[in-house]
């Protein structure tokens, strides 16, 4: 397929005011159902109508989007840098009118949180609730991931903080403020061998299955690292999870073992799942915090559940 091609002669001041929201926003429904006819159909447009939106964005950009297959539709190169940038603009948009509603002293919108398993259990319930209280017209979407999920959701603008380890490149788009260190250790059913056994040493733990949870590179590298440190073969992973809480309910029913959080050890315990005593008492610990986009203008409703969160660990302290 022949390379598309820029077409120099745009203007680019000219091209950027031509760019509706109308236009962005149907390019996004093309991108997320895959093809016209099922983005046409979650948009209540006609199939004619949404592709010729599309031609109309692909003129005025000089560029390419999608290429058309049988089975629907892939993103060029430049539907790619537009697919995320795009989301952004949707999302500034969003800001932008929840700004003004607060300045008619009416809040409101939505905040868009992904956080890991601890802090989902632990640290966000009671400064949402707070943040919820003081600002009766919001409303918080809390989406749980790991770190290999959350990040790019953040930088796509599909989120706008994020509340994870802090474990990933520094980049001058994205803050990062460090909160708290998060201690791993291991977890194991009530009754399994290993809690009965005293001064436990890394070999101990060859003989077992683990379960982890999908897309954790983050943590499988980690978990690999400890035992290529202590000289043991890499560990043998039996099952990985999308539902964080589901790894309970699958360790407690079973041999296996997992990484968690010790913090998250009161919640485990309910679950019948108990910390195992290692030898170093931990299995590795990090960083963790809240990352959120850099920009001039951050929306004020951001602004202020980030502060929350902040002084909530400044509290504890």
């Amino acid at each position: 397929m022949t390379e598309p091609v820029v077409d120099a002669r745009k203007n680019h001041w000219g091209v950027t005011r031509e760019l509706e929201p109308r236009l962005i926003s149907h390019f996004l429904a093309v991108v997320d159902n895959h093809t016209i006819s099922r983005a046409a159909e979650v948009l209540n447009l006609t199939q004619p109508a949404l592709s010729k939106s599309i031609k109309q964005l692909e003129d005025r950009l000089g560029v390419v989007l999608f290429e058309r297959w049988p089975t629907g539709v892939k993103m060029t190169a430049y539907g790619e840098v537009l697919a995320r940038r795009g989301r952004l603009i949707q999302r500034e948009i969003s800001h932008a009118v929840t700004e003004l509603h607060s300045m008619k002293g009416g809040a409101t919108g939505v905040i868009r949180i992904g956080a890991g398993l601890v802090w989902v259990q632990n640290y966000l319930p009671p400064v949402i609730a707070d943040f919820l209280k003081a600002r009766p017209g919001m409303e918080v979407e809390l989406r749980t991931g790991v770190i290999d999920t959350l990040v790019p959701r953040l930088v796509s603008g599909d989120l706008d903080i994020i509340c994870t380890t802090l474990d990933f490149p520094d980049s001058s788009d994205i803050v990062k403020e460090p909160l708290v260190d998060v201690v791993h250790g291991i977890f194991a059913r009530e009754g399994h061998p290993l809690l009965g056994a005293e001064d436990i040493a890394p070999e101990d733990l060859a003989e077992w299955g683990w379960i982890t949870m999908k897309n954790d590179y983050v943590g499988h590298n980690r978990l690999g690292s400890f035992y290529a440190a202590n000289g043991l073969e890499p560990p043998r992973v039996r099952m990985e999870l999308a539902a964080d809480i589901a790894i309970l309910s699958m360790i407690a029913q079973s041999d296996h073992l997992c990484s968690l959080p010790i913090a998250f050890e009161t919640m485990a315990a309910r679950h019948g799942v108990m910390q195992v005593g290692l030898f170093d008492s931990k299995l590795w610990s990090s960083t963790a915090g809240i990352a959120y986009r850099r920009t001039d203008y951050p929306a004020p409703a951001v602004n202020t559940l980030l502060t929350m969160i902040r002084e909530s660990f400044a509290t504890n302290e």
